[in-house]
C-alpha cells in the first residue's frame, strides 16, 4: 500500500506551513494609528520575552497568556498582537481614529513607563504607522509632507492603486520612525494584510542588516586574504621539493586558522 499524501514529505513540512498561517493579521480601517516595536532575544530569551508580556498584560488587568508564540487581546485603551519568533519578539499596539504622526504617540504614551525603557539595547524597530482615509491620489507631496511632518520623502501606489504608503525613513526624536498608509478605495481586509506586511517588511529589514557592520569590519581581512590564497596559489605553480611543499603547507595552514 503506498503513503498517503500527509506521509510524504519532509516531516516539518506540516508544522512549518501550519506557522506561516498561524499569525492572522489584526483588522484595521481607517482612521487608525499603529505603534510596532520589535526586540531582540539570545538564546534562551523566548522565556524573559513571556515574562514581558506578562507584565504588560498585568498592568492592564488583562489575562496573559499561559504559553505559545502568538497572542492577541483587547487593553481597553488599545489592542495588543504579540508575537515570539525565534530571536526576537514584537508588540503591535493598534487604536483607532486620526493621530498625527508630527505629534507625540498616543500609544507609546499608554504603555508603562519603565516597562518601556526596560526595553533598553534590545529594541530595535519602533515605528509608527498612521492609517488615512483620502477620496482620491495625492496629486502633490503637500498632503504627505502635512501628515508625516518632514522632506524627503519616498512614496508608492500599492495593491492595484487602492492605497498609498509614505515614509521618510528616519529615525526621529522620539525614537520612532513614520509610515502613512493612505486608504484611497482599499477593500474589506485589505488595510490590515497591508498594515502587516509594512510591519514585517521593516522588522525584517533591520534584522537582515544586523550584520553589515561586521560585514565592514572584516573586509579588510577578508581581501588580505583573498591575495595570500592567490599568491598561495602562484608559488604552487612555479616551486617543487619538500622544502617548499612545507613552506607553502605552513601558509596555507595560517590562512585556514584565520578563516
Amino acid at each position: 500500500m503506498g503513503k498517503t499524501e500527509t506521509e510524504i514529505g519532509h516531516p516539518l513540512r506540516r508544522v512549518l506551513n501550519d506557522e506561516l498561517h498561524a499569525r492572522p493579521f489584526t483588522i484595521v480601517e481607517a482612521p487608525e494609528h499603529v505603534l510596532h516595536l520589535a526586540v531582540l532575544f539570545g538564546p534562551g530569551g523566548a522565556n524573559a520575552e513571556h515574562r514581558r508580556l506578562t507584565e504588560l498584560c498585568r498592568a492592564f488587568d488583562v489575562t496573559p497568556p499561559e504559553g505559545g508564540n502568538h497572542f492577541a487581546s483587547d487593553f481597553g485603551r488599545f489592542r495588543l498582537k504579540w508575537e515570539c519568533h525565534t530571536e526576537f519578539a514584537t508588540y503591535t499596539l493598534f487604536g483607532h481614529g486620526s493621530r498625527p504622526l508630527t505629534e507625540p504617540d498616543p500609544l507609546l504614551a499608554q504603555l508603562p513607563a519603565d516597562w518601556y525603557e526596560a526595553l533598553g539595547g534590545d529594541l530595535l524597530v519602533a515605528g509608527r504607522i498612521a492609517v488615512e482615509r483620502q477620496s482620491g491620489r495625492s496629486e502633490t507631496l503637500d498632503g504627505p509632507t502635512r501628515l508625516l511632518g518632514t522632506t524627503p520623502l519616498a512614496g508608492s501606489h500599492v495593491l492595484g492603486g487602492g492605497g498609498e504608503v509614505w515614509t521618510d525613513f528616519r529615525i526621529h526624536d522620539d525614537g520612532l520612525s513614520r509610515v502613512l498608509l493612505i486608504d484611497l478605495d482599499l477593500r474589506e481586509r485589505q488595510a490590515g494584510r497591508l498594515v502587516q506586511r509594512l510591519l514585517e517588511i521593516q522588522t525584517y529589514r533591520m534584522m537582515a542588516l544586523l550584520a553589515l557592520p561586521h560585514a565592514r569590519a572584516s573586509g579588510a581581512d577578508t581581501a588580505r586574504l583573498g591575495d595570500e590564497i592567490a599568491q598561495i596559489t602562484d608559488v604552487m605553480a612555479r616551486e617543487e621539493g619538500a622544502a617548499a611543499e612545507r613552506a607553502l603547507l605552513g601558509r596555507v595552514m595560517t590562512a585556514a586558522a584565520e578563516v
